[in-house]
């Protein structure tokens, strides 16, 4: 088990980061500082909560990862004041939590947040994490990276194909670049997806039937992804049964990449 000081997660008022934040707090207890980050004031105050009853240390921050000038300034202070030696970039968004109606609103919010956001988080920090020759850089993607899905997709390929770089530029420094690429998880996100989405596709007579094999719980991920991370391993990807299905769809010709995805409704439509 690494000897973590500081962690910072964002995205961390409900899904994978507050599942994270209190893994974090209940194997580590009073040894590591929590900076956690979220929009909802209610919810990313009950996880800090349930944090500190595990003897964590734990600061919030309200806002959203789009305000950089903010997001910066707290990275910078809890690195610098509280030796955070990880920092996952786990805020993102997707069209069904959006609910935008054109192509230009949907690109421009998904990578603002899943891209950029992701950026803004751990660039502040590499300078630093530089100097002491230390420190761990996280991302959520999402097997939505590997297939034809248009905004979500390219965004999650695009974040996670940065971290890829990033991994390669900042090895020779001691600092670690890891990538998490969860299918659905049972998180506030995929009920947004199983409501919408995926219940109107070719399958969605099966949805309620196959809910409980598709989705991983949020503890389930988060155990699977600090893992990983303890590992360093570079790119995290489950469960196995979705990343294996992916992996192969991908691999298919052109037209039977085409009738594959279209059955399990990745295609956006918009007016």
């Amino acid at each position: 088990m690494k000897d973590y000081k500081g962690v910072l997660i964002t995205g961390a008022s409900s899904g994978i980061g507050e599942a994270m934040a209190i893994q974090y707090a209940r194997t580590h207890g009073d040894k590591v500082f929590l900076a956690l980050t979220g929009r909802n004031v209610i919810r990313l105050q009950n996880v800090r909560d349930t944090c500190v009853s595990y003897g964590a240390k734990v600061e919030i921050g309200i806002f959203d990862v789009c305000e950089t000038e903010t997001l910066q300034k707290f990275v910078l202070r809890m690195v610098n004041d509280y030796d955070v030696d990880v920092i996952v970039a786990n805020a993102g968004v997707s069209e069904a939590t959006l609910k935008r109606t054109t192509y230009e609103e949907s690109w421009k919010d998904l990578f603002d947040v899943n891209v950029t956001g992701a950026m803004n988080t751990v660039t502040p920090a590499i300078p630093i994490f530089k100097k002491r020759g230390r420190g761990q850089l996280v991302v959520t993607a999402s097997l939505a990276s590997f297939y034809l899905y248009t905004a979500y997709g390219a965004s999650k390929a695009a974040v996670k194909r940065a971290f890829e770089a990033l991994r390669v530029e900042l090895e020779p420094h001691g600092i670690e670049v890891n990538c998490i690429c969860p299918g659905l998880v049972d998180t506030r996100m995929a009920d947004a997806i199983m409501d919408g989405a995926v219940k109107q596709t070719t399958l969605a007579s099966l949805v309620p039937t196959v809910t409980s094999y598709v989705l991983t719980t949020s503890a389930q991920a988060s155990e699977i992804i600090i893992d990983g991370l303890e590992r360093d391993v570079e790119c995290i990807c489950f469960p196995r049964h979705q990343y294996y299905l992916v992996a192969l769809m991908s691999s298919l010709p052109e037209r039977l990449q085409k009738l594959s995805w279209s059955l399990f409704g990745v295609n956006e439509k918009f007016e």
